[in-house]
């Protein structure tokens, strides 16, 4: 029996990087569909699902940003990620202000790549299973019938952990 294949939109303008990394995921059991555009970029995910976004900060048509924040205006739940050769520090913090989850420099970081593309897509799968399993939860369930051990009440909100993992 085949198992279900995690959709990828990849969004690079140059053929190249497209046809490498769009291997390289391909390989890695990922179904992959490309773009070169932000235009079409946008038409495939507002037609179709797609378990990860991956952007390229430059377009011919516009910025990955843009493009970032127009996935945003209608798609809040499916993780974001940029693969990008602009590796400043205000590229990659304009992309997570935008709504991204990860920012990857190649080629640099293409060795990431998969780990980075699994972690996102299953923490997403992760959310949802764990939503899914609370709205089938009644009221009655949800009231505490013991009193937090000491090791759940040492978890800090405040944490840097405890965030990163609430942001993705």
């Amino acid at each position: 029996m085949d198992t279900l294949q995690s959709h990828i939109l990849y969004i690079e303008d140059h053929d190249d990087t497209r046809e490498l990394v769009t291997l390289v995921l391909a390989d890695a059991n990922y179904r992959v569909t490309t773009a070169s555009s932000r235009k079409d970029a946008l038409k495939l995910a507002r037609e179709q699902a797609f378990d990860l976004y991956i952007l390229d900060s430059r377009l011919p048509d516009g910025t990955g940003i843009e493009l970032c924040r127009q996935l945003r205006e209608f798609d809040r739940g499916t993780p974001i990620m940029f693969l990008s050769a602009a590796a400043y520090d205000t590229d990659k913090q304009a992309a997570i202000d935008n709504g991204a989850q990860r920012y990857l420099v190649k080629p640099n970081d293409i060795q990431k790549l998969g780990y980075e593309v699994n972690a996102l897509i299953l923490g997403t799968a992760s959310k949802q299973n764990l939503l899914d399993g609370f709205m089938s939860t009644s009221c009655s369930e949800l009231v505490p019938t013991h009193e937090p051990t000491s090791r759940s009440k040492d978890l800090d909100p405040e944490s840097t952990l405890t965030k990163s993992f609430l942001a993705s």
